[in-house]
């Protein structure tokens, strides 16, 4: 997260590859009761809905666990202000509650 400035769409772009890579982490994890499992799943359902506006995402350098990369993609959305992002937000803040919740890092 430089101090650069991005377009609203490079911010969104960037949120994208940051919750592929909290993907990728919530399924390498042992999850023997399936939170992990749908804690990812609703994570595609909000980078889906990026990709039908935003195209491709970008590359991010890894920054910690599932729960940092999430709070990297909501701090990238705040960023963007637009509507598809600020639908995307209340999502994944919910998400990341839960991932407190359920110990998931």
């Amino acid at each position: 997260m430089s101090g650069r400035v991005r377009s609203v769409s490079g911010e969104a772009v960037l949120a994208r590859a940051y919750l592929e890579h909290a993907v990728h982490e919530l399924l390498r994890q042992p999850d023997l009761n399936g939170d992990a499992i749908a804690l990812a799943a609703r994570i595609l359902d909000v980078e889906d809905i990026l990709s039908e506006t935003m195209g491709a995402a970008a590359t991010v350098p890894p920054c910690g666990g599932a729960a940092q990369f999430v709070t990297a993609a909501v701090y990238h959305l705040v960023l963007a202000a637009d509507p598809v992002s600020e639908s995307a937000l209340t999502e994944l803040q919910q998400i990341l509650v839960e991932m407190h919740d359920h110990g998931q890092r």
